[in-house]
Parts: structure tokens; sequence; C-alpha cells
């Protein structure tokens, strides 16, 4: 990723990916051998390396050229995690050399007091530091006219030349895997298109590498990589020790990272709280794309699974009954057909038992008789259709962020729907309580975490969920693990539905050409599977937040129902409790202190 005046030719061609799979688990394959590594003898005169262990969940922006001192001096990783969790770590590899060099980067296994865990639960990732518009890091939102640039962390990739930053012209170039050999194209125009680029997988053919790839790291600058450790759902409770090995090109060992692993004896279950997520992709009947939209069944199952590896059970489908250009006279039957193969999916998912949030039949403001029996028509046959592809329950989509007069214009066609035996969901904000008359079942919150709203909502029988604040767009990580957990948890929330997988306006790949708003993306789309960010490991941070909120809350339920405990056993119910309702009002916090206090006393009373 260094400044570059000019793109260098490459003429070797780049296959696309094949995905691996062991024990279940999706893995890469680092490209050096550990065993061999542990036989390779450090090189008497290494270059000059420096390495640090840096928090994964920061807003620290780690950048190229930042001051190692600010990195800290820590040395090793050390993680703990339930069964099954998945944890993150980061460190930052520093060149003190005068020249660039190419690093590898591999993993032992972990040896325990009983059992080894393979590395292959183990998947690094390159942290890719590119050009984003103004409001990066912080905000969705983008100052109009401005098209400032500002290097930000963001993107987890295998191969770093997937994007080659030009530092001289702050400009993004992204690589297209072509026949006759890679090609980059330009993806930092500062030219305004509120009109959607939706090219072709053939058109821009877009893959990162199946495996790790080595980097070249220039002299004098800084390169984060990420780790994501995924506990094997069958390891005994203990404590874990391996490392990363750090070599360079000729595989001489330049240094290496110690990495402990305590696996907890509680298990973590599901939140109580249901995590969804606006998500637009819609199955293509022909010609899929490298976009929020049109995908392919490969790439709708791919960003499915990596939505319910980030802790997202219930993603919305976009998937159109009807076309979307004339509703009342067009036939849903080359839609409907689409939406049973999207649903067919869905179910190979295991995404079923739970119910199905559909926007591609809105509800709209339907003011006519004859529009109030097709709405209902509808909705009887497509709860037909989700019943026989498992949900529990089908809810359909209002007028998105309506207020005052336009909710009251609804109510009709909201009451037609619940006849008919559907639900209603919609976004809005704190006054649309008070014009809804009690019909939302599923208000997703648009603003900041409102226990009143949410009481309100209670207070009738219905929902309430969190879609904003942030939107997706903003980097940091931390952000996103503060504003979707413990938050959320705390106001009484009933779960999320953050805004969005992926949302454009122009190309998903270009921050600068939406008029208010930069990408909205927590994956970027590639033609097989999609690209994941810092930002997404936030939330999922986030939601195993919540995770361990609820195994707390369990745990003290299931000893109560029991009683009869020693005194000893009594102190701990008794401190666990206190600790779980002053949390409700507690201001200040930092939710990964939150985290080990929860686990302090999950570990006394599972004791």
């Amino acid at each position: 990723m260094a400044g570059f005046s000019k793109l260098p030719t490459v003429s070797r061609a780049i296959n696309p990916p094949r995905s691996t799979v062991r024990r279940g688990i999706r893995i890469v394959t680092l490209g050096v051998v550990a065993a061999a590594i542990a036989a390779t003898p450090a090189a008497a005169e290494a270059p000059a390396i420096r390495l640090a262990v840096v928090d994964a969940i920061s807003s620290r922006k780690i950048l190229p050229t930042s001051p190692f001192s600010e990195f800290g001096s820590r040395k090793e990783i050390a993680l703990s995690a339930a069964r099954g969790e998945y944890e993150p770590a980061s460190f930052v590899v520093r060149n003190d050399s005068a020249e660039p060099q190419t690093l590898h980067f591999a993993v032992d296994d972990l040896a325990g007091p009983d059992r080894t865990l393979d590395r292959w639960s183990i998947d690094l990732k390159h942290v890719i530091v590119w050009y984003q518009a103004a409001g990066a890091w912080t905000t969705w939102r983008k100052p109009r006219g401005n098209m400032d640039a500002f290097l930000t962390p963001e993107l987890l990739v295998n191969d770093p030349e997937l994007i080659r930053v030009d530092r001289a012209n702050e400009h993004n170039y992204l690589r297209l895997s072509r026949k006759a050999g890679p090609e980059y194209l330009l993806i930092s125009e500062r030219k305004l298109n509120e009109i959607k680029v939706l090219p072709s997988v053939e058109e821009q053919p877009v893959y990162d590498r199946p495996t790790l790839q080595p980097i070249s790291i220039p002299a004098g600058e800084n390169r984060q990589v990420w780790l994501t450790l995924r506990v094997p759902e069958d390891a005994p409770p203990a404590r874990y020790a391996g490392s990363i090995q750090i070599l360079d090109a000729g595989g001489d060992r330049l240094g290496s990272i110690p990495l402990t692993l305590k696996v907890h004896r509680f298990e973590l279950p599901a939140p109580r709280l249901e995590y969804g997520m606006y998500y637009r992709g819609k199955l293509a009947d022909h010609n899929p794309t490298v976009s929020h939209e049109w995908k392919s069944a490969a790439q709708l199952i791919a960003d499915h699974e990596l939505m319910l590896a980030h802790g997202i059970t219930n993603p919305t489908c976009y998937q159109r009954y009807r076309p979307k250009e004339d509703v009342e006279r067009s036939s849903p039957v080359p839609s409907r057909e689409l939406v049973a193969k999207y649903l067919s999916i869905r179910r190979e998912l295991g995404l079923i038992k739970r119910p199905l949030y559909l926007i591609g039949r809105g509800i709209g403001k339907p003011s006519t008789a004859q529009q109030i029996r097709l709405l209902m028509s509808d909705t009887a046959d497509l709860l037909a259709l989700a019943s026989a592809y498992g949900a529990s329950e089908l809810y359909l989509y209002g007028v998105d962020e309506a207020l005052g007069p336009d909710i009251a214009d609804q109510l009709a066609a909201w009451r037609a729907v619940k006849r008919a035996g559907a639900k209603v969901f919609v976004a809005g904000s704190a006054d649309h309580f008070e014009h809804s008359e009690g019909l939302t079942d599923l208000l997703v919150y648009h603003g900041h975490p409102n226990r009143e709203v949410a009481a309100k909502q209670h207070g009738v029988g219905n929902r309430t969920y969190k879609y904003s604040e942030p939107q997706a767009g903003p980097e940091d990580p931390l952000l996103w693990r503060k504003s979707f957990g413990i938050a959320i948890w705390q106001a009484g929330y009933d779960g999320a539905m953050p805004f969005a997988f992926q949302s454009q306006h122009g190309s998903i790949w270009n921050d600068w050409d939406g008029l208010n708003y930069r990408t909205l993306a927590l994956a970027y789309p590639a033609a097989d599977k999609p690209i994941s960010t810092i930002a997404f490991e936030g939330l999922r941070e986030a939601i195993d937040d919540v995770r361990y909120l609820t195994a707390l809350e369990i745990s003290i339920a299931g000893i109560e129902r029991v009683g009869g405990v020693a005194e000893r056993e009594d102190a701990a119910l008794r401190q666990a409790a206190a600790f779980l309702e002053g949390l409700k009002d507690r201001d200040a916090y930092d939710p990964a202190e939150v985290r080990a206090e929860a686990v302090n006393h999950l570990e006394a009373l599972s004791k």
C-alpha cells in the first residue's frame, strides 16, 4: 500500500478463489507449513521488525505512519472465550529496516493439557487502510460538497493487493481478476452520482484470494494484522497456548507472538435479543452483480453465512413478490418463484422457526377497497409461502420512517394485514407510537435507545428494535460495539436491525459519489463472497456482550428456581444479581470491562 505514481503492470493471471471447509469451519491456508516453520532457525542477520499487540475493538486508527510508541508494549495475545464463540485480536508489524520487507505469517496449533486445538480455527486477515470520504470513521453522513479524503482502516482481506492505494493523489484502486491478468479500477472518483451502479460479475470480477498472502511493508511503515479465533464446540475448558510466526520471504523467522486461550467452563447461549439486519440483496433471475442488489445463489448464500457467523440470525428479505413498477396490474407469478427460491436458500441455511421480515411486498398506503383486497390476498399467499419454508410468522413492512398523518394514512392497511394473519414492522422515530394506535408489532426505532418508546411498545404487547445511530458507514469497531450491545439491553429493547449489510448510491466501492451519504456497508460485495470489515467485527462483539449478559440472567434464574444454595453460593448469587441491576443504569462503561465482570460472576456461579 505504498504510494505510487504509476500502477505497475502485473502479468500473472489470478484464478477465482475456491472455498475450503474443514470440520465445519471455513478456513484459510497460510501459505507456509507450520511444521516446517518450527524447524526453521532465526535468520542470523534478520531485517529489523517490531511487533505490538493492540486492542482489536478500539477507536484508535492504526495507520501506516502512526508512531509505533502509540501501540504500547504488549507482546502476547491472551484471549478468553466460550465454546463456539468467535474472538478477535490484533497486532501491528513495523518495518524498521531501510528497505521494503515481504513477510509471511503462520499459526501454531494451540496445545492444552488434554487436547490440541487445530490452528485452522484461527483466521488471519490483513487490515486494508484506504481513502474514505469526509465523515470517515465516525458517521455514515457525508457533508454535501466535501470531497476530502481520509486514510481509514476498514477491509479485512487475505490478499493486501486487492486494493492499491495511491497516497500521492489520494486514490484507491480495486483489482479485477481478468483472464488476461489483473486490472486495477479507479474507485475513488470525486464525482456525485445518485444513480446506482450495478456492474455484472463479468464486468467487475472482484475476488479476494482464498488464503492469506504475504505482505510487502515499505521501510518505516506499519501494517495491522487481524486474528479471529473460533473456539471449537467440543473444546474442553482449559488453557491453551501456541504462537504466531512472522517470517521473511525466504522462510526465516523474524519474530513470534505468543497466543494463549482460556476456554470458559460455562456455555454461552444465544442472546436474549434478536439480531436482524436490513439486507437488500435479491436473488437475480439472470446476470448477478457486484453490488448491494442482484445476487447469484452463491453470493446470497455467502452473504448469509457471513451474517450468521457474526450473530445476525434473521436478516430482512427484500425479494419482491410483485414487480415494483405496477403492483396492481402485474402478475406475481415470476417474482413469486424467485421468492420461493430465496426462502429455500434460507431454509437450507437453518433460518427457520423464526419470523420472516419481508420488505419485498410493502404494505404502502392503499386507498381503495380493491387495493385493500389485493393486499389481503397477497398477504394470505405470502403467509402460506413463508410457512411452507419454515417461517414461524410473517411481517410486512409499512412506509419507511413515516411521520404523523402519514402513519395514520396506513392504519387501515395495517388492520387488513393483521386480519389476514400477518404482522406489521416498520422503521420510525420518537412520535411513531402516538400515531400508530398500537398496531406496529415491531417498531425499528431510528435514534439513540429510548426506554420510554420501548416501554410504550411493551405496554401493548409490541416490540422495539434499534436500526441507526450508527447506520453502516463508520468504520470504528468500538462505536459499533457500544451502540448495538449493552446500550440496547439497558434500554429494554427486544433486538436490533442495523441498516445495512450493503447499501449504495452510485458505486458501492466508491465512498464519494453519494450526495449526502457515504457507502453503507458492513461487508463489500465481490463476485463470489463478501469482503468483511472491522466495523462488522465490532458489531459481533456487541452481540457477544449481550450473550454474556443473557448467560448471566439464565444462570441466576436457574439457581433461584432450584433454591437452597449454601451461604457462599448465595453471596455469589446476590452479587451477580446486583451487578445486572446496577448495569441497567450505568452511564459510562467500557464494554470489555463489563464483559470481564460478567465472566467473573458466571465463573463464580458455575462452581
